[in-house]
């Protein structure tokens, strides 16, 4: 009896669209200024040393890029820069990070430091982060909206992402720094 659907960005109306939705579909976006009324909270955690911090926060499924976030940290930075990459996720079994981070290190020994923060943390921690760090980095394959992104943004900082995606409702080349794409399958924690 379903005879509509919501969705947060013209990306998951085309894709619904796409693989033949032909009931009615609306973009509703996302609310994200409530994040702005968010008492931040000191993270008591490590963020690296001082310097440009580049922050880049999800789940680390396969579709979120990670993989390629770290090869090209990797090759672009090494410990005698001034410049760190935190990581901020959570426990899941979907994601490797730990595995790519301990082969990131092995690849790149003398690279700028990564931070990993895989655990659950408060809002105000994270709006914490926000401030601390001075751009967010998102080399997603498949974005259905991109709320960190949107977060960092109200924080009015800096965003790198793919130039493809859901985020492309409020990512343009006048508001963030776009990186180039081609379309492949990507690697999903859905079974097919």
């Amino acid at each position: 009896s379903l005879t509509h659907i919501t969705v947060l960005s013209s990306y998951v109306k085309k894709v619904l669209v796409d693989n033949g939705v032909r009931m009615p579909v609306t973009v509703s976006g996302a609310g994200v200024d409530h994040f702005l009324r968010i008492q931040p909270q000191a993270y008591q955690g490590d963020l690296g040393p001082d310097g440009f911090r580049f922050l880049h926060v999800s789940s680390c499924f396969p579709r979120k890029g990670v993989d390629v976030l770290l090869e090209a940290f990797g090759r672009a930075f090494t410990g005698a820069d001034r410049v760190s990459l935190i990581i901020k996720t959570f426990p899941n079994i979907h994601n490797a990070i730990e595995i790519q981070l301990a082969d990131f290190r092995k690849r790149f020994p003398d690279a700028a430091p990564v931070i990993l923060i895989n655990k659950d943390i408060s809002e105000g921690e994270l709006a914490d982060i926000y401030k601390r760090c001075d751009a967010l980095v998102a080399p997603s394959r498949g974005e259905g909206f991109g709320l960190p992104l949107a977060e960092a943004m109200l924080f009015e900082k800096p965003v790198i992402t793919t130039a493809y995606g859901g985020q492309m409702d409020f990512c343009s080349t006048e508001n963030a720094w776009l990186v180039d794409y081609q379309f492949a399958c990507a690697q999903t924690h859905m079974e097919q």
